[in-house]
């Protein structure tokens, strides 16, 4: 398998899971414009940002499907992800540097997205108490959704620097 068609078949992996974790954000929004439809007092003020959300949640929806799912080529080439690697297709008999790599970012893909859509649910959920004037306002999970993107992240951008870590102290020991 060519290191190509590895990452497509990645990318659109990581698109179809990301979809399909997102689903229950989605449910969010529509419970959120029922009840509020239905509250006393309802205006379009109140619904103003709930529409703003839920516009924006389904153009990220579109880019998702749009680059992740239906031309991961142009992330592929964006992202310079088939640099770095020595061999120009997957074998069994690959070197420790490379399967290192392939397990971080695959590691790191799915700890994005289990955690992109939990911290769209939460920051949504505090919003949604904010504009109800619920005095609940946790931000536990907003802090642990956001911590969670932000080390996937890094994970995924400095994936050869922690191999480089990882097999210099391999060789030392």
């Amino acid at each position: 398998m060519k290191i190509h068609t590895f990452w497509s078949i990645l990318l659109r992996t990581i698109g179809i899971f990301l979809i399909l974790s997102s689903i229950a954000v989605l449910g969010q929004f529509v419970s959120s414009f029922m009840y509020m439809g239905y509250g006393p007092g309802g205006s379009f003020i109140q619904f103003l940002p709930l529409l703003v959300g839920l516009i924006i949640m389904l153009f990220v929806f579109f880019l998702i499907i749009k680059f992740l799912i239906f031309n991961p080529n142009w992330i592929i080439k964006a992202l310079r992800l088939e640099k770095g690697f020595t061999q120009e297709e997957i074998n069994l008999n690959m070197r420790m540097e490379t399967v290192l790599s392939v397990a971080i970012i695959v590691f790191a893909g799915v700890l994005l997205v289990q955690a992109l859509p939990e911290f769209v649910k939460s920051v949504f959920q505090m919003i949604q108490n904010e504009l109800l004037k619920y005095p609940e306002r946790d931000f536990a999970y907003v802090i642990l959704y956001g911590i969670q993107l932000v080390l996937a992240y890094v994970l995924i951008a400095h994936h050869r620097g922690i191999i480089r870590m990882i097999t210099k102290h391999t060789k030392e020991d």
